[in-house]
């Protein structure tokens, strides 16, 4: 047994038989195979099913002389099909999904949504697979651009609105003849918060609006312009003015007052700048100084003022001691007393009174009566006894203490 199998002749003979009996197999395979290739049996996990969200959908029209609405920006796409055509579909999207609307006329059109560079092995769902879209002739006018402005009133201290301009300064706004004769405003806002300096080319983007104040969705060519604004701020210098309340204590005066700087820079609208003549200070409380004193005093801005250069002052005060001296003997002028009316002073019982002046020692040097008018008023007064206010006048800087505020009179 183990000779015949270690023949040549033998294993030759085995050979060809193993070589007719797979060649008739492979025969077989060939007759059998169904000639249908649709029915072609494809292994289980050979199908695959894919979304795809947010596909864009192209518009083929005269772009130049329509203009389309109602077409959705997107669609969502559901592919089935032979994972190798699925595959380099999903990942690669060598396909455009579009709306044909060349040869439509301008109206309402219910059209299809088509797709492009599938191959035929895969199914496709679109969703979704039509679209109502109107055609409207396209227009195109030209609108001058406004500028305005973002936070205005945060502008920077001292500073206000000049001339602005916009460069170009028209703009061409391409839509459909409807949206178009919608068109109320071009603006160009500019953002003014904390802006010290003019503005001068900023690049901004141009919005366009309708009679309502909405913003409408439409081409604006160019989409931007340079905006340039005069940003002014009108100053000038004017004096300070010190305002004071309340008297020094007994026995002091004030021998000067001395304000540094004795300008001050004041910015406000031109207008408002023409009038404005002084600056007052805060008041100053006398009443409280006792000696030589410098102060950091405040100036008192208003509504028109909108900066002051500097905000405060220093004011020096010199103080000086005061001496009181009695002046005897005042005579009282009266004045416009009716005619044939006589007036008789009941008290005091003269028509002549005493005073105390108050001043500095150089002040009250040689004063003398002469120095001083005492008067009260008689016109339109009746017969009878009247008390009347004496009015006191002298020099500059002398204070007095009457010996009567008023004196009672008897008119006949």
């Amino acid at each position: 047994m183990d000779n015949w199998l270690k023949s040549p002749w033998v294993i030759r003979g085995l050979s060809l038989a193993m070589a007719i009996l797979l060649f008739t197999a492979v025969r077989l395979d060939d007759n059998i195979a169904p000639a249908d290739d649709s029915k072609t049996f494809i292994p289980s996990g050979s199908e695959q099913i894919e979304t795809m969200n947010n596909v864009p959908v192209n518009i083929e029209i005269e772009e130049d002389s329509y203009v389309v609405s109602g077409v959705p920006q997107t669609v969502n796409m559901s592919v089935e099909g032979p994972n190798s055509s699925i595959t380099p579909l999903v990942r690669q999207r060598p396909f455009e999904v579009f709306v044909d609307l060349q040869g439509l006329e301008p109206g309402t059109h219910n059209v299809e949504i088509q797709y492009s560079g599938i191959p035929s092995d895969i199914n496709v769902d679109m969703e979704p697979k039509t679209a109502e879209v109107t055609i409207e002739d396209r227009a195109t006018e030209s609108f001058p651009v406004n500028v305005d402005y973002i936070n205005p009133s945060q502008l920077a201290d001292g500073f206000e609105i000049g001339n602005a301009s916009a460069e170009p300064e028209t703009v061409e706004i391409t839509s459909s003849q409807s949206e178009v004769d919608k068109v109320a405003v071009v603006k160009a806002y500019v953002d003014l918060k904390d802006v010290d300096k003019p503005i001068e080319s900023r690049e901004v983007p141009v919005k366009v609006y309708d009679s309502q104040g909405n913003e409408l969705s439409v081409r604006v060519e160019p989409e931007t312009v340079e905006v340039s604004v005069d940003i002014n701020s009108p100053n000038k210098e004017v004096p300070v003015e010190t305002v004071t309340r309340g008297e020094l204590p007994d026995g002091y005066a004030i021998k000067s007052m001395e304000v540094e700087p004795s300008d001050v820079k004041v910015y406000a609208s031109e207008e408002n700048l023409a009038n404005i003549e002084q600056v007052e200070t805060e008041e100053i409380d006398l009443s409280k100084i006792t000696e030589a004193t410098t102060m950091e005093v405040s100036l008192a801005a208003n509504s028109e003022i909108r900066l002051l250069e500097p905000e405060q002052v220093q004011v020096k005060i010199e103080l000086e001691r005061t001496e009181k001296t009695s002046v005897e003997n005042i005579p009282i002028d009266v004045r416009n007393l009716p005619e044939n009316a006589t007036i008789t002073f009941v008290e005091p019982e003269e028509e002549e009174m005493d005073l105390t002046a108050l001043g500095t020692e150089e002040e009250l040097e040689g004063v003398s009566a002469s120095d001083f008018q005492l008067t009260i008023d008689a016109g339109d007064l009746a017969e009878g006894e009247h008390e009347l206010p004496v009015s006191i006048s002298g020099p500059d800087g002398i204070a007095v203490e009457p010996e009567f505020e008023e004196v009672t009179v008897q008119i006949e």
